[in-house]
């Protein structure tokens, strides 16, 4: 039972942005000091739960995923609401702008999950509560081209070895609603929400709050697409000789066995066996020690990828050595002293907070 509440850190973290939003700094330094720091502390996990249809029929796993979304709705009108109706600092302001945004990612991991499966209502809302970033058309490019042509030159969304985070994004967005259009009928249907759900917020909430809601809809999805560049950094399928790739394999994914980064994105960091069997819940995903692991969970990748240099010098002698124990060990000591360094900042912001 202790192992399900974990995956409560979301809800958690949403319901406590909501009751102490005066205050965010004190959320964001939870979220990238403490979480990096346990995810330190703590033993890896590599257990991989038994495949039994009990578990994987399990309805209690989906409690927390419907909670997220409920919950990332309930986050954004609390936000606008705020920063509309009080007077607001600017510290304060980039502050909750940030914590919002991290937050509303989530609703990409959950909408993840839930539009890979086969009942109606999950793949409605998984796919119909990304109305919320203006991206419900990520159902597209992820299910038939993402999980088709991953890892090789035909992916939008497969970073290549050296390829900068910052130039990633941009490319892989405008690249994936490019493509997504091969399907006109449903992107004429996500684009009147889209328009509609602009015009809500619009009425609503005046200019001020539609700028702040196009801040959070940029963030959530830079958070997605720098998923999605850890997710596969550097690493390709062959070409074979009949001019098909060869097969998926584990050895396509970075994977992370990171223990409260695993709770906290679903499982995601088991990112192999999701392409290998795309269906699968993520309580019963399993992880390969053999399989290209991650020195840091996604959360501690994902802001190291926002230096370029730092990420390449760490990932890039991983890519065809990830199986060497010494380069593994070097680059863990690497991220180390990193996320210390970040704490440090990110601890003074937080002391700052309090004194503001």
């Amino acid at each position: 039972m202790p192992k399900k509440l974990l995956y409560y850190i979301v809800p958690i973290l949403q319901i406590s942005t909501i009751t102490f939003i005066d205050n965010p700094w004190m959320i964001l330094w939870s979220i990238y000091v403490i979480i990096p720091l346990l995810d330190e502390k703590l033993s890896f996990d590599y257990y991989n739960p038994k495949q039994t249809k009990e578990l994987e029929n399990d309805i209690s796993y989906k409690i927390p995923l419907y909670l997220v979304i409920v919950l990332d709705w309930c986050l954004m009108f609390t936000v606008l609401n705020h920063l509309t109706q009080n007077d607001v600092s600017w510290f304060d302001t980039i502050g909750l702008m940030s914590i919002w945004g991290g937050l509303s990612s989530n609703n990409f991991t959950v909408g993840h999950e839930l539009l890979h499966k086969d009942t109606p209502l999950d793949k409605f809302l998984g796919t119909y509560t990304l109305v919320k970033s203006l991206y419900c058309h990520y159902n597209i490019e992820h299910v038939f081209t993402h999980h088709r042509y991953v890892g090789t030159p035909l992916d939008a969304v497969s970073a290549e070895k050296g390829q900068s985070l910052h130039s990633f994004i941009p490319k892989a967005i405008f690249i994936q609603w490019k493509e997504a259009w091969k399907q006109k009928k449903k992107m004429q249907r996500y684009t009147i929400l889209n328009i509609l759900m602009c015009i809500f917020i619009y009425r609503i909430y005046s200019i001020k709050g539609f700028i702040y809601f196009l801040i959070q809809v940029y963030q959530s999805i830079a958070y997605l697409e720098a998923s999605n560049y850890i997710e596969h950094y550097g690493l390709r399928r062959k070409l074979l000789e009949n001019n098909e790739y060869e097969q998926i394999s584990d050895h396509h994914s970075w994977n992370a066995p990171h223990r409260i980064t695993n709770h906290l994105l679903f499982k995601l960091q088991r990112h192999s066996d999701h392409h290998k069997y795309p269906s699968k819940p993520y309580q019963i995903l399993e992880i390969d020690p053999e399989s290209p692991i991650l020195p840091c969970g996604y959360l501690v990748s994902i802001m190291i990828a926002q230096f370029p240099k730092v990420w390449m010098n760490i990932m890039d002698p991983l890519i065809t050595g990830y199986k060497s124990k010494q380069l593994y060990e070097e680059s863990r000591r690497k991220v180390k002293r990193f996320i210390m360094k970040f704490a440090t900042f990110a601890s003074c912001l937080m002391i700052y907070s309090l004194y503001d």
